[in-house]
């Protein structure tokens, strides 16, 4: 299957997993834009520093733009953000 249209990935916690996934999604061309969540302030420079995401947003406005949404936070956050996430989509 080819795939023409490269998806706006939106990546909620770029830590280890989530900043691995975007460094994969960016090298197979997948993903023509990633756009982080992340509420470790240290976490959120590191990810645009190493241009492992093209920008970090707020949650809302992050999912209001994305194609596709990876969930790569602890448990507890996907438990408290989700249905903030399905309400917005």
């Amino acid at each position: 299957m080819i795939m023409t249209k490269k998806m706006n990935v939106c990546i909620v916690g770029v830590g280890l997993i989530g900043g691995s996934l975007a460094k994969d999604l960016r090298k197979s061309g997948f993903a023509g834009h990633i756009t982080g969540v992340e509420s470790n302030e240290h976490h959120a420079r590191l990810a645009v520093e190493n241009q492992l995401v093209d920008a970090m947003k707020p949650l809302d406005q992050a999912v209001s733009q994305a194609d596709l949404i990876i969930l790569a936070c602890p448990i507890d956050a996907i438990k408290q953000w989700l249905p903030h996430i399905l309400d917005a989509t």
